[in-house]
């Protein structure tokens, strides 16, 4: 051919030729133009791709030439020596032998539709490895198209990792054929991603908190445990979170049990506590939630919302703000120890309106002695529901008491004498006896009455039997008998009466008082003071012995 002197039909002078043909050289000694494809097509022998082509001054039309290839081709090579462009998917398709495809598409000189040529590669002779395949394409990859094509295993992370583009790893996710390692294809990922749908995409298990992590942008966390299809440890989950988390729509997106305590002690923007326990599918320890806490809490609502058991007193004690304990109490579904309720309250606390609110009895002495505020007595006690001491109520009141109200208010038996022995200030007597409820041993309570004393109106109000001598004794200011009589109720002793008074005695007013008969002479003998004898005798009641 080399000494033919015009233009060689190189197909029909192979095909003329009756021996071997090497067609690299006959290709390279004719003169003019070459029909590649139909030269192989002619061609009786083996032929090297490579090197036929390599040869050829011409363009070449590859995936024709190669589909008239009588023997192997490998590929890669073939298309290296090409010398216009290549249209990747036909050439696959044409190859009747293995392909390398991530070597086939390094040797591309032009663009590659990435999907088709995939699809084309005959697999079942070779695997595709993608990920290699992609970082050998020079152009945009569609990395969901590709995993679709891909007819093998996929490392998807890998796969992502070597995509220079935008990935929408959900699609990429739903395309892959095989199990996804969720984590690492996040982490590889280049661009924002909703992890929602990543997740819900994903075929196999997925390490939810791993794949929070390596999430490089916000994540909306509710919506992506709502696509998770297996157990989530919350907790873990919101620590890797990297943005704010409303925390009452994770818990309830999460399949499982949630450990409210971490949960909260791990999310770090504001926490509805109230919402979160409300949205708990399990059991909650109110208190460790409410530690764990890291801004104000409603205590009333967290409460009321929990399901189970409360530990009023711990729980108040974890409290970090101000602490309504009558709402507290009143959302309380079980007995209220008041006492140790009122002792971790780190505020006031408005002891009537809890001793109200208490479902179960009130130790109304340990609740005031715990109130670390002023107490209105006489409301705690009216508002308290069963018996009480009065006496030890009044002793562990830490303000002011107002005594008669206290005791009007006490809904049982006052042992009056002890209830003025523990009180503090001023008592006024009178008005003390008045309102209690049962009788009355007047001479105790003039003797614990720690100040002034107005005997005649004590005995007044007293309802039961006065042993006036005796009062008169134990009365520590100054008495005016002949009132004191007057008011007496029953028989009175005149002369122990006189004898027990400290002050002055009138005697003729004393014995006009007197309602009873009168030993004049007892009683004139008694008298501290000179005695106007035709007075007294003017106004005794009854019979004299004169002499």
């Amino acid at each position: 051919m080399y000494n033919t002197p015009g233009p060689v039909l190189l197909a029909m002078a192979i095909y003329n030729t009756p021996g071997t043909v090497t067609l690299a050289e006959a290709i390279y000694n004719t003169p003019g133009p070459v029909l590649l494809a139909e030269a192989f097509y002619n061609t009786p022998g083996p032929v090297l791709l490579a090197n036929a082509i390599y040869n050829t001054p011409w363009p070449v039309l590859l995936a024709k030439v190669i589909y008239t290839t009588p023997g192997p081709v490998l590929l890669a090579e073939a298309i290296y020596n090409t010398p216009g462009p290549v249209l990747l998917a036909e050439v696959i398709y044409n190859t009747p032998g293995p392909v390398t495809l991530s070597e086939a598409i390094y040797n591309t000189p032009g663009p590659v539709l990435f999907a088709e040529a995939i699809y084309n590669t005959p697999v079942l002779v070779l695997p595709v490895l993608l990920a290699e395949a992609i970082d050998n394409t020079p152009g945009p990859v569609t990395l969901a198209e590709a995993n679709f094509n891909t007819p093998g295993p996929v490392l998807l992370a890998k796969a992502v990792y070597n995509t220079t583009g935008p990935v929408t790893l959900a699609e990429a996710n739903f395309n892959t054929p095989g199990p996804v390692l969720l984590a690492k294809a996040v982490y590889n990922s280049p661009g924002p991603m909703t992890l929602a749908e990543a997740n819900f995409n994903t075929p196999g298990p997925v390490t939810m908190t791993d794949a929070i992590y390596n999430t490089p942008g916000p994540v909306l966390l509710a919506e992506a445990i709502n696509n998770t299809r297996e157990h989530v440890l919350l907790a873990k989950v919101i620590n890797n979170t990297p943005g704010p988390v409303m925390l009452a729509e994770a818990i309830y997106t999460t399949p499982g049990p949630v450990l409210l305590a971490e949960a909260i002690y791990n999310t770090t923007g504001n926490v509805l506590l109230a919402k979160a326990i409300y949205t708990t599918p399990g059991l909650v320890l109110l208190a460790e939630g409410i530690c764990n806490t890291p801004r104000p809490v409603l205590l009333a609502e967290a409460i009321d919302n929990t399901p189970g058991t409360v530990l009023l007193a711990e729980i108040i004690y974890n409290t970090p703000g101000p602490v309504l304990l009558a709402e507290a109490i009143y959302n309380t579904p079980r007995p209220v120890t008041l006492a140790e309720a009122n002792f971790n309250t780190p505020g006031p606390v408005l002891l009537a309106k809890a001793v109200y609110n208490t479902p179960g009895p009130v130790t109304l002495a340990e609740a005031n002695f715990n109130t670390p505020g002023p107490v209105l007595l006489a409301k705690a006690v009216y508002n308290s529901p069963g018996l009480m001491t009065l006496a030890e109520a009044n002793f562990n009141t830490p303000g002011p008491l107002t005594m008669a109200d206290a005791i009007y208010n006490t809904p049982g038996p006052v042992l009056l004498a002890e209830a003025i022995n523990n009180t503090r200030e001023h008592v006024l007597l009178a008005k003390v006896i008045n309102n209690t409820p049962g009788p009355v041993m007047l001479a105790e309570p003039i003797y614990t009455t720690p100040g002034p004393v107005l005997v005649a109106e004590a005995i007044y109000n007293t309802t039961g039997t006065v042993l006036l001598a005796k009062a008169i004794y134990t009365t520590p200011g100054l008495v005016l008998l002949a009132e004191g009589i007057c008011n007496t109720p029953r028989p009175v002793l005149l002369a122990e009466a006189i004898d027990n008074t400290p002050g002055t005695v009138l005697l003729s007013d004393t014995i006009y008082n007197t309602p009873r008969p009168v030993l004049l002479a007892e009683a004139i003998l008694n008298t501290p003071e000179p005695v106007l004898l035709a007075e007294a005798i003017y106004t005794t009641p009854g019979p004299l012995l004169l002499a």
